[in-house]
């Protein structure tokens, strides 16, 4: 009887022991590399951004973060394999609004906002009315006069269709009532649009402000799509300043999940990520790229990436989804 106690006790042992074992490894989070899904190119702006943050990040996690280029339908074969893989905290990725939130809404697609649990955003990118360095307009009330005065004379440039570039340009004419008729859009990207204004094929060009970072001595942007200015270029008037009235869009650039990531692990991501973007090593990274970081926090870029789907409900069929 003894000796079957004896085996029964270490049997008992042994199986606390092994859960002991497995709760306490799973209460160390990460214990291995860290995979972030980036819907676009290398050395793009998504992914530029990307590794920069990732490359301070991983040091905060003790864990290397390694950069994998999903390319492909605009962002969505990574959104896609984003929101279907193991919420367990070792699948991240980039979330671009409100492009993630179009693609979202188009038929046939298989995944929305809601799948994700959004960490936090670092690239906030406000919309801009640009010209080039050179050109007759100091104001995006001249750019507006010269139309109305004459519909056509001015030709807008534009990234498109369904982008957020014409999205910010839907919500200028929306304001001002008043409706563009010479617009060209650039399905290549916004540097394809760039290119053309700098090459004067068009005469302003509706896009996000680090497109003006990128060339920073040959255009100069009017007015921005903010609620207040921006810190590199507080000379730049915002959307209500110029007109009274207020306009705010943007393409934010931030970091989600699958959604359920436990929430201690969660806590970890967030808090990590949190340092990472406000580490003065970070934020120089950026700006030396053309860039104006931010830090929203997962609340606060949560709500906005819900907020933007609300607002596009309104230009969905402008849009063309």
């Amino acid at each position: 009887m003894f000796k079957k106690n004896l085996v029964l006790t270490l049997a008992v042992l042994v199986i606390f022991s092994f859960i002991l074992t497995v709760a306490l490894a799973d209460e160390v989070y990460p214990e291995k590399s860290v995979k972030l899904l980036v819907g676009f190119s290398a050395g793009g702006p998504t992914d530029v951004p990307a590794r920069i943050i990732a490359s301070n990040w991983e040091k905060l996690l003790g864990q290397s973060i390694l950069v994998v280029n999903k390319t492909g339908a605009g962002g969505q074969i990574s959104w896609s394999e984003l929101s279907k893989s193991e919420a367990d905290g070792y699948t991240l990725g980039v979330i671009n609004v409100p492009g993630c939130n179009m693609i979202a809404m188009r038929p046939g697609v298989d995944f929305s906002i809601e799948d994700f649990d959004f960490i936090g955003c670092n690239i906030v990118d406000f919309a801009a009315v640009m010209v080039r360095k050179d050109s007759p307009f100091n104001s995006f009330e001249e750019v507006l006069n010269a139309d109305k005065e004459k519909p056509g004379k001015v030709i807008l440039g534009l990234n498109g269709p369904a982008s957020d570039d014409q999205l910010a340009l839907l919500m200028i004419q929306d304001a001002v009532q008043h409706k563009f008729p010479s617009q060209v859009m650039f399905p290549e990207g916004e540097a394809q649009a760039a290119v053309a204004l700098l090459g004067e094929h068009v005469d302003v060009l509706i896009g996000n402000a680090s497109t003006c970072g990128a060339h920073p001595n040959d255009i100069k942007i009017l007015t921005m799509l903010s609620k207040e200015r921006v810190g590199l270029f507080p000379n730049v008037p915002t959307f209500k300043e110029s007109t009274g009235i207020e306009v705010i869009e943007f393409s934010a650039r931030g970091f989600g999940a699958p959604k359920g990531i436990p929430e201690d692990r969660f806590k970890i991501i967030a808090e990590t990520f949190e340092k990472a973007v406000n580490d003065p090593e970070t934020i120089s990274a950026l700006q030396k790229v053309g860039f104006s970081p931010v830090f929203w926090d997962s609340e606060e870029y949560g709500n906005n990436a819900k907020m933007l789907t609300k607002m596009l409900e309104k230009y969905r069929k402008d849009l063309g989804f």
